[in-house]
């Protein structure tokens, strides 16, 4: 991957694959979220669709928490 742009400025953290790192979807910038082929790798469509639902869910909780 391509490591350039907002990603770097922002200082997101990598996984030994060089993809995003995440927990629950969430990156080291905790209101920075990544989903699909920036923490898959390139996949499968299907993959990225239910990372996407996944990551809905989970973003959901942390604009719901106080």
């Amino acid at each position: 991957p391509i490591h350039e742009g907002l990603i770097n400025d922002l200082k997101i953290n990598y996984d030994k694959r060089n993809n995003v790192q995440v927990s629950h979807f969430q990156t080291n910038s905790p209101k920075v979220f990544a989903v699909g082929d920036a923490v898959l790798g390139a996949s499968l469509v299907v993959r990225a669709l239910a990372s996407g639902r996944d990551a809905a869910f989970h973003i959901d909780q942390f604009l719901s928490t106080d």
